[in-house]
């Protein structure tokens, strides 16, 4: 009788230790793929558009001429 219960609970304790396992590698993969996710979308949107870097070169120009 308490050998079965034993066994149970050994049983129980082997898949709650195999669902925290998995959360914690699942939660550990999101937050380093979230982290890279928003790292890119920062670095796209920081990054000085085309427009702005030919208008910077025409105004250094300008400038050298003047």
């Amino acid at each position: 009788m308490s050998a079965g219960n034993f066994e149970k609970r050994k049983a129980k304790q082997e898949q709650r230790k195999k669902q925290l396992i998995t959360l914690f590698s699942m939660v550990a993969f999101l937050g380093t793929f979230g982290y890279s996710t928003i790292n890119l979308f920062q670095g796209a949107f920081n990054q000085p558009s085309q427009q702005d870097l030919t208008q910077q070169q025409s105004n250094q120009r300008q400038q050298e001429l003047e």
